[in-house]
Formats: structure tokens, sequence, C-alpha cells
């Protein structure tokens, strides 16, 4: 009797021992399970409070180039798209990382979908002053980071068209002369200012550009880098 109770005791001894390991077994996973479901509330939520302040801040900004009557502030020298929003082109800022396709017209919804083209504005590579809008905390938010010299490619329907900044400037959303037309094809791209601003942004943050040349119609971009930093945040 002796040796089959000590037996039991050892068995018993270790069943006690697998239950507190099982035991721990089941804490760890649900305390891991517990800790992955935290971390991905916690990031759709932080998604979430991001993408809300964009909305808000997109919306409260306000139209981002300012009404005018037709031909007062645009060439208006090209048939002009229609207005419905499709994708006439793409912009490319390699130094900067941005590449966004092009749409036609400004509103609120065109400018989810894209960078607008500015309507009556020149066409890519046409004469007078093409003008590209997008709001400051989606599409043009890199454009925080241009320098002047810098190289700007527009495709459009007839090739691919390189532009050479030559001047940022910072003015009044009723400044209407960031349009003019010079002496040669230009490109001025128009985002609200300052790019981290609560709130309806005061002023409007304007890049100026003339063209430089043409390349072939089935010429590749440039690869995009950005040599300001190593790491852009995501948008």
């Amino acid at each position: 009797m002796f040796p089959r109770f000590q037996s039991d005791g050892k068995q018993a001894w270790i069943f006690v021992k697998l239950e507190r390991i099982l035991w721990a077994i089941v804490v760890v996973v649900s305390l891991y399970a517990s800790l992955a479901f935290f971390e991905e509330f916690s990031a759709r939520w932080t998604v979430g409070a991001q993408e809300a302040k964009v909305t808000r801040d997109v919306n409260q900004d306000g139209p981002i180039v300012p009404d005018s009557s037709p031909g007062s502030m645009y060439t208006g020298s090209q048939l002009q798209p229609k207005d419905d929003g499709s994708v006439i082109g793409s912009l490319n800022i390699p130094t900067i990382g941005l590449l966004v396709p092009i749409t036609t017209g400004i509103n609120k919804v065109d400018l989810l979908r894209g960078a607008g083209h500015v309507p009556g504005s020149a066409l890519p590579g046409g004469l007078g002053n093409m003008g590209i809008a997008a709001h400051r905390d989606t599409f043009f938010r890199p454009l925080r980071e241009i320098k002047t010299g810098a190289s700007v490619f527009v495709r459009g329907q007839g090739g691919t068209y390189s532009y050479m900044v030559d001047s940022i400037e910072i003015v009044t959303p009723d400044h209407i002369g960031v349009f003019d037309i010079g002496s040669q094809p230009q490109l001025t791209l128009v985002t609200c200012y300052p790019f981290d601003y609560i709130g309806a942004a005061p002023k409007r943050f304007i890049v100026h550009a003339h063209l430089a040349s043409m390349l072939p119609i089935e010429a590749n971009y440039p690869e995009p880098h950005d040599e300001s930093r190593s790491l852009r945040e995501a948008i």
C-alpha cells in the first residue's frame, strides 16, 4: 500500500504542477491578447483622430483659390477640360517625394482625389500660367520642403513638362496676382498656410515655376526622393 500511496502522491503532485503551468499559459495568452487589442484600438483611435483633424481643417480652410470672373486672372488660351473631377495628368516633385494626380476642378470633392487644376488656367506645357491647388493637410503637405531651383514635372496628354521653381511667397487669400501671366509658360502651386495651423488657415503658400523643357510622352518620371529627411511622416 505504501508504494502505491507514494506513486499516487507523485502523480497528484505532477497534475498540480501541470494545472498551474496551464493556468499560467492561459494568463499569459490572455494578457497578450488584451495588450494586442489595446494597441489595435489605440492605433485605430489615433488614425481616426488624425483623419478627423484633416477633414476638419480641410473643411475650415475654405476655397484655396479666390473666386474671380473669367479672364481676370487666368489665360484661358487653351480649350479647357470639363470640370468633372476627371484625372488629366500628374504632378511630381522628386526632391520632396511628392507625386499626385491632377484632377479637373478645385471643389472639395476634387481635392480629395488629387491636386486640382485651377479652372481657366493654362494646361500642362501650354502658354500662360497653369494653376494647381491642393490642401496643406493632404497631397500638398510635402510642399513645405520645396526650395527654389527644384524641378517640377507635370505629365499631361502631350508629354511630360519640366518646370523649375523660381520663387516662393506667402500671401493673403484674396491676392489673385499670383496667377498673372508672364513672358513664358508658368506653373503656380497653391495651398493654405501655415501648414500646421489649427482651423481656417489665414494665408496661402505660393510656388512659382517656369517651363524649362519638355520630355517625350513615353519618358519615365525621375525616381522620387527626399533630400531633407530619410523618412517622411505619414499623412
